[in-house]
């Protein structure tokens, strides 16, 4: 296997595709997930992964090279502050996250020094996530067509009246 996508169903990612899967290449975030925990651990041919924008949340760990455990010199595990064993998170040298600009995606790219490639602007409207039209929704918006109908509405299912009209053509 060297692509997944994960379906829109899976709203909280916890489980690791890595282990074992040493052809792995990309993975692709199907929009609806909100968490993402614990994705890809241990896959030396990852180069992309793509977060949508319902994704709120992203663990220190969740898209690691792997973890460098600490041990002393007779191999004994080192304990960290709270008595668990410590580690390093290594992260992946090269890898490219594609989300959204301002998304939790662009944080969590920043942060782990990942690259980082824009597939649009987060939107402010939270009636258009999972929407059928969304990914053209998001365009018109981007583009500057249309604008909403108030700060946080789309409103995409609305028929449009001839003040509506007046407002896009104008």
């Amino acid at each position: 296997i060297t692509s997944i996508v994960l379906p829109r169903t899976i709203k909280d990612v916890s489980f690791n595709f890595g282990t074992g899967n040493k052809n792995l290449k990309k993975i692709e975030i199907s929009q609806g997930t909100g968490k993402i925990s614990y994705l890809a651990v241990g896959c030396p041919a990852l180069t992309d992964v793509t977060i949508p924008a319902s994704v709120t949340k992203i663990d220190d760990e969740a898209i690691i090279k792997k973890y460098d455990w600490k041990y002393d010199e007779n191999g004994t595990p080192i304990p960290d502050e709270n008595g668990n064993d410590s580690y390093e998170i290594i992260p992946y040298d090269n890898l490219i996250i594609h989300g959204k600009t301002g998304s939790y995606a662009e944080e969590y790219a920043k942060k782990m020094g990942y690259n980082f490639i824009s597939t649009g602007v987060v939107t402010p409207f939270t009636d258009v996530i999972g929407h059928w039209a969304e990914s053209d929704l998001e365009w018109a918006y981007t583009n500057k067509l249309f604008g909403g109908v108030s700060v946080d509405k789309f409103a995409p299912d609305t028929q449009m009246d001839r003040g509506m009209l007046v407002t896009v053509l104008y």
